[in-house]
């Protein structure tokens, strides 16, 4: 008699290893979204967005006390310090998310990749000190091939000044002249 996978598992004698992205059903398909800004405020230029992507492997499942430390090792990123990102493995069937987009250096905010290119990464499954699981993979990373338009409006902001200074530390402004203006962000 024929076996099914169980919920969540491939078909396949592969081990499942990388990210999932929002949007895309296939493991390590990264498209990220390219816009432009119209309306009030627009811009000349195209910018790259960003994309959520959770890391998953089929052989070590998160499990409470496990986190997965991903970094982009392609040729191109900075060798000093390569981009990472540091996302808790405890629950679900994948890592907390973490955002990607367009860069070559490490960032805080969001884990960077090179963009129209196939990208190397290598993890770490961590549970304390001790490392469950180790490997590479790769993703490719293209960027979509329409722009989205975001309409960008101008917003209020008080370019006033102070008339009459206050006497002490505590009140530097004895009275304040307000002067809104609509400016672009």
């Amino acid at each position: 008699m024929q076996s099914f996978p169980a919920w969540g598992q491939s078909s396949s004698n592969q081990p499942e290893v990388g990210f999932e992205i929002e949007g895309q059903s296939e493991l390590n398909q990264i498209v990220l979204p390219l816009y432009k800004y119209v309306g009030e405020c627009p811009s000349s230029q195209i910018y790259v967005g960003k994309v959520k992507a959770w890391f998953t492997s089929s052989t070590e499942p998160p499990k409470n006390g496990r986190k997965v430390i991903i970094r982009n090792i392609s040729r191109g990123m900075a060798p000093d310090n390569f981009p990472f990102t540091d996302r808790d493995y405890s629950k679900g069937r994948s890592s907390e998310s973490t955002d990607i987009t367009t860069g070559t250096q490490h960032s805080n905010r969001v884990f960077v990749v090179k963009a129209n290119n196939k990208n190397d990464f290598e993890y770490e499954i961590r549970q304390e000190n001790s490392v469950l699981e180790r490997g590479q993979f790769s993703a490719f990373v293209n960027e979509s091939s329409t722009v989205e338009e975001i309409s960008r409006a101008k917003i209020e902001v008080d370019k006033g000044y102070c008339a009459e200074k206050g006497k002490d530390f505590f009140s530097p402004c004895r009275r304040w002249v307000s002067n809104k203006v609509k400016e672009c962000p």
